[in-house]
């Protein structure tokens, strides 16, 4: 049930910044946010698919677990077990979706501002008070 959430979310914000970066490729005075646009678009799908990877796996975890024999015997440590791996594959795809798609979202920020910054061959400006401290 959780992944149906996940689809519908992914497919959205994959839409959406798509859009977005076609938007800034054909629009002249948006053409200086394509860089970001397409990498955030990039990356961020990216980091959603990649975390989710570990959380797919936890599907096969119980029975794999019963194949190795290693599963406690019935009472409190499966009941516990069984808790866990159901919030695990309840909770995990949402958690681990949105923080695959922050995390690569960042990253593509980051290597779009390092590529337009190489490209202009301008250091990169701090922010704040230019290096002045507040304190004399």
């Amino acid at each position: 049930m959780p992944y149906f959430i996940v689809a519908v979310g992914f497919i959205l914000a994959a839409v959406l910044l798509a859009t977005i970066t076609l938007i800034c490729a054909i629009v002249p005075g948006l053409r200086s946010g394509f860089p970001f646009a397409w990498r955030v678009w990039l990356w961020s799908s990216l980091g959603c698919v990649v975390a989710n990877v570990p959380v797919f796996v936890l599907y096969f975890l119980p029975e794999a677990l019963e194949r190795t024999g290693t599963t406690p015997p019935p009472g409190v440590g499966r009941n516990v077990r069984g808790v866990v791996l159901a919030g695990g594959l309840l909770l995990g795809p949402i958690i681990a979706s949105v923080a695959g798609f922050v995390g690569g979202a960042a990253a593509g920020l980051v290597l779009a501002a390092r590529a337009t910054r190489l490209r202009s061959n301008k250091p990169l400006e701090r922010a704040g008070f230019a290096g002045r401290s507040a304190i004399r």
